[in-house]
């Protein structure tokens, strides 16, 4: 059963994965995340979190 945060756990997992440069992995972790997006991590991956989101979710997806 997954808690209220469970968002946040698996973003930072994804975000984790791509920097380790698995973005299939990643890609994984991102289907599962579907469109629950939270503005950590990605708001230190870019000025607009949500852009940085989707970019690296498109990416990990390509």
């Amino acid at each position: 059963m997954r808690g209220r945060d469970w968002p946040r756990a698996f973003i930072t997992f994804a975000a984790a994965l791509y920097l380790a440069g698995q973005p299939y992995a990643a890609n994984l972790v991102f289907q599962e995340i579907g469109d629950a997006v939270c503005e950590s991590p990605w708001d230190r991956l870019g000025d607009d979190p949500v852009a940085a989101f989707r970019h690296i979710r498109a990416v990990c997806a390509a």
